[in-house]
């Protein structure tokens, strides 16, 4: 059987196909192959991608194979403290620390698996934001 698609619906098939892909992970193998026959298998996952953040924050970083800041439990509360999100209780960190720390909270999907490794360090070097506020 052939059916002739437009450009604009074969792009809104992909969509579709990227969103049930991140709704429905186990999904995703037989999206990907109907992608395939549109010959839009990058498209797919471009939309893919893209939509992530309409699901729940832990599909999403299983979509992306990342994570951020706000689902990182070793860095989270360290970072909040180092940025000065529970003051007056717990001070904030120094300048360059605290604008380390805002990044981290900021950080996209892309961008926070490459801050990890220097806010562990810097977790490590500066451990009084972790913690209790009578630390």
């Amino acid at each position: 059987m052939k059916v002739d698609i437009d450009e604009a619906d074969r792009q809104m098939l992909l969509l579709s196909l990227g969103l049930c892909a991140l709704l429905r992970p186990g999904f995703h193998y037989a999206c990907g192959e109907i992608a395939e026959t549109l010959q839009g298998r990058a498209m797919f996952e471009d939309f893919r991608r893209l939509n992530a953040d309409v699901v729940h924050p832990q599909a999403m970083a299983e979509a992306t194979n990342k994570t951020i800041a706000q689902q990182d439990p070793e860095l989270f509360i360290w970072l909040q403290t180092a940025a000065g999100h529970f003051a007056p209780e717990r001070p904030a960190a120094g300048s360059f620390l605290r604008n380390l720390a805002e990044a981290g909270l900021r950080a996209d999907w892309d961008n926070y698996p490459i801050l990890r490794p220097v806010l562990l360090q810097m977790k490590a070097k500066y451990p009084k934001y972790s913690g209790e506020a009578s630390q």
